[in-house]
């Protein structure tokens, strides 16, 4: 899912500066582990367990209010609150840091908006999994939202250090 969001970002991007260089360096270092990927996915893969209810099953998960509430419940408590391991989750504290050291995005337009679309769509994509997820949802998000989290924290770094000025920039002024 990662290598699709990011290919889609990067070609966005590149389309929107009229530029295709960076779409082929994307292609050609993607090549390699996208033939590993589907090799595993055609010949060792078993069949894939989230599309096996039908289509009917689907679309009853993705209409039912009480499964978004459980999926945005269990997002809220990983970004705000990390999940319990602190009393206050990274995300404020990296949001606090931001508006501190204010905001370099003209600097470096483009490093902030693809980390900040590709951890959006990532976000997004998670979310649609856990939608449509034939297992019992509050299990399936407990055993795995903390790898989640680890997916796109340093997403989440980036972007909020890629907007930001360094302390050092701060304090010079």
């Amino acid at each position: 899912m990662f290598l699709l969001i990011a290919g889609a970002v990067v070609a966005i991007n590149e389309l929107r500066l009229r530029s295709f260089r960076g779409i082929l360096y994307f292609v050609a270092g993607s090549v390699l582990p996208l033939c590993v990927a589907l090799y595993f996915k055609v010949a060792l893969a078993p069949a894939s367990e989230f599309l096996s209810g039908g289509l009917t099953k689907i679309l009853q998960d993705i209409a039912d209010p009480a499964r978004h509430g459980i999926i945005l419940a269990y997002f809220k408590n990983i970004f705000l609150f990390s999940n319990g391991w602190y009393r206050v989750g990274i995300l404020p504290i990296l949001c606090v840091y931001f508006l501190v050291f204010h905001s370099r995005a003209k600097e470096n337009p483009q490093a902030v908006f693809i980390g900040f679309a590709i951890f959006t769509l990532q976000i997004i994509g998670y979310y649609a999994f856990y939608l449509i997820s034939p297992y019992e949802l509050d299990w399936h998000l407990s055993s795995s939202i903390d790898r989640l989290f680890i997916h796109v924290y340093p997403t989440i770094l980036f972007v909020t250090l890629a907007a930001s000025q360094t302390p050092e920039m701060i304090f010079a002024e």
